[in-house]
């Protein structure tokens, strides 16, 4: 016993002794110096409170220890979170301290609460050291039993079941979701969200949702089923505020779905359930579905509620129940190409098994329907059910030739992204019934598949690996619960959802190389530019385009044709004409005369005056001949005029 006491008190010590004697000439070392006296102070009391929890309660010297604890987290994280907030959250800032007059004095006082936090410490591990134990002044509740009874209120209340666990999933995921569109109001998070506002925008002018509209540059078939539950909100709201919220909501929506898959179907309760919400909401592969991602996080919803169902409802012989997993295989195919192909393969392999097993032809007839329309959707999205490919000829639907480099991808995505899941997954796969595994393998098949198929992949193969996330993560949990490592639920909770915080913090942190392996990722939960400058001319930008009415082709990079979409109501490709690299003026020159036009508008962050010289200085050259330069807009993104001389 007095071992553990003289730890205490050294530790304690030691941070007395390190701020009293270490005169630090710089903030670099000061920070380092409150970051040793932080760890050593809150370590001595955590130890004190784990050695006298279990039988002090509140009236006693022990909550001194608890108190003592608050003080340092809340100093130490204090004058950190000051530092983050006046660098734009760069990261888990450590050995840097930003002492700018407006956070003076809250540095002062945050650091204030951590020596009041290390002296408390010091002073009440001393009490403990001569009276060998906590003072009780009361008889009272332990603080075991006080941590007990929260641990059952939680789960005897708002976990208690399925409904209640996916209730509470909802409010939690939707308000984590919040706050980044919060943090970024009014901007729209993401890089295809301004293209979604534009486009449902369009659709606002026809309701037609079997019809090809604009869609990144081309005429495409739209899965409809966004169209049509937005559709009544778009005629009081603008899409521009639908689409600040639709994303939190639905996001809600999908922890809401995960939770019920891991609660009813894998029998997920208390903590293992609580982690699997906490991961389903941080998980940093769920949190890109969410960043633009808005047709397949809709999908995502359906696509996990259609495996829930199959496995509650599909192996019963009830007709009546085996429309509701059918039902949500059609929403799901009506919501996105990815989650199309889910609810196809479930579909197939539902008749598949019921002829097999069961033969029983009036049960296997509603997932004839739900296979027959998920294919006929899947051709209507493709355009056909075969494509013309330069290498292999005709090829099925949605299979495309690919560089080399897509099998590095597609590993570094299984290794970045899911390496800490797997291993779990593959225990508590066995948990779970054969649709369940199923959706895992065709999602996994697809997103793989430039390593199954050599030369040739699935169109886009990146996000059905995204789209197994919501899947995945209950399985690892369900992994957890069937072996004897619970108790390191924590630590693997922690380091699972990570990378998805330092992705879900307003400018990123610590995410760098991770998210550098992983394709068509963007580096943090942010619109795209992130910088408010940048955000206010693109959306004047729109404003003017709107206003200029163009009668000829707008010539634009692909980045900025999204902002220019917002101002045009259902273009045509070749009135609004994407580039997908920055075209250069020999580029649009050569439309100009490829094209037979006599005047285009050009999106550009080119000045004029450079624009003008280049023009000047090649009137030697046949392709810069008898063009007319007019600036139309200023700003960070400018509008020309380039008409052919009369």
């Amino acid at each position: 016993m007095m071992d553990r006491h003289i730890i205490k008190l050294l530790l304690a010590s030691s941070a007395l002794i390190f701020m009293l004697f270490v005169k630090p000439n710089n903030l670099t070392v000061f920070d380092y110096q409150l970051w040793f006296i932080f760890i050593c102070a809150a370590t001595a009391s955590i130890l004190d409170f784990i050695e006298y929890y279990r039988i002090f309660g509140y009236a006693s010297t022990l909550t001194l220890t608890v108190i003592a604890l608050i003080f340092l987290f809340a100093g130490r994280f204090g004058m950190s979170l000051l530092t983050s907030l006046a660098t734009c959250y760069p990261g888990l800032l450590i050995g840097f301290i930003i002492l700018a007059p407006t956070n003076l004095y809250l540095y002062a006082y945050f650091c204030g609460i951590l020596m009041a936090g290390m002296f408390l410490t010091l002073g009440t591990i001393i009490i403990h050291l001569i009276f060998g134990r906590p003072v009780s002044f009361a008889e009272s509740m332990s603080y075991a039993r006080i941590l007990h009874w929260f641990k059952n209120a939680l789960t005897e209340s708002y976990l208690s079941t399925p409904i209640m666990a996916s209730v509470t999933a909802f409010i939690l995921g939707l308000s984590f979701r919040l706050f980044p569109e919060i943090y970024w109001w009014p901007w729209l998070i993401g890089w295809d969200t301004v293209e979604y506002v534009a486009h449902l925008r369009d659709f606002m002018t026809s309701l037609n949702p079997f019809k090809p509209y604009y869609w990144m540059g081309g005429l495409r078939n739209i899965p409809p089923l966004m169209n049509i539950l937005l559709a009544p909100f778009a005629a009081i709201v603008d899409g521009w505020i639908l689409m600040k919220f639709y994303p939190p909501i639905c996001y809600g929506f999908l922890t809401a779905a995960t939770t019920y898959l891991s609660a009813k179907v894998l029998g997920l309760r208390g903590r293992y359930l609580l982690a699997s919400i906490i991961a389903s909401i941080f998980f940093i592969l769920n949190l890109r579905i969410s960043w633009d991602y808005q047709r397949q996080l809709l999908g995502s919803i359906f696509m996990v509620l259609s495996v829930a169902l199959l496995e509650l409802y599909g192996y019963l012989d009830e007709a009546v129940k085996q429309i509701i997993p059918t039902s949500m295989l059609i929403l799901s195919a009506m919501s996105h190409e990815v989650t199309a192909y889910v609810s196809a393969m479930l579909s197939l392999s539902a008749v598949t098994c019921i002829l097999v097993k069961e033969k029983r032809l009036w049960k296997m007839f509603p997932y004839m329907v739900s296979a027959i329309l998920s294919i006929i959707l899947l051709a209507w999205y493709a355009r056909g059910f075969v494509w013309r490919n330069p290498f292999m000829g005709v090829v099925p639907a949605g299979v495309v030739s690919y560089k080399i480099s897509s099998v590095e991808e597609s590993l570094a995505y299984l290794v970045a992204g899911y390496g800490l899941l797997i291993p779990l997954v593959l225990i508590g796969i066995r948990s779970c019934g054969i649709y369940y595994r199923l959706a895992v393998i065709f999602l996994l098949a697809a997103g793989l598949s430039p390593l199954i198929a050599p030369k040739t992949a699935i169109a886009t193969w990146y996000r059905f690996l995204i789209g197994a996330s919501p899947l995945m993560i209950p399985l690892a949990f369900r992994g957890i619960a069937s072996t004897n490592i619970g108790k390191y639920l924590i630590l693997y909770l922690i380091i699972l959802i990570f990378p998805g915080l330092c992705f879900y913090m307003p400018y990123g942190a610590y995410g760098g190389r991770l998210i550098a392996a992983l394709r068509e990722f963007p580096p943090y939960l942010a619109p795209s530019p992130s910088s408010h400058r940048e955000l206010e001319d693109l959306r004047e930008l729109s404003w003017f385009v709107e206003k200029l009415k163009p009668e000829a082709p707008i010539i634009v990079d692909a980045s900025t044709a999204r902002w220019v979409h917002l101002g045009l109501r259902n273009p045509r490709p070749s009135q609004l004409t994407w580039l997908w690299s920055n075209p250069v003026l020999e580029e649009v020159l050569d439309y100009i005369k490829r094209e037979n036009q006599s005047r285009i508008y050009w999106v550009t962050r080119k000045s004029e005056a450079w624009l003008k010289i280049k023009l000047e200085d090649n009137q030697d050259v046949d392709l810069f001949k008898g063009y007319q330069l007019k600036v139309l807009r200023n700003g960070i993104y400018k509008v020309y005029e380039i008409r052919v001389k009369s």
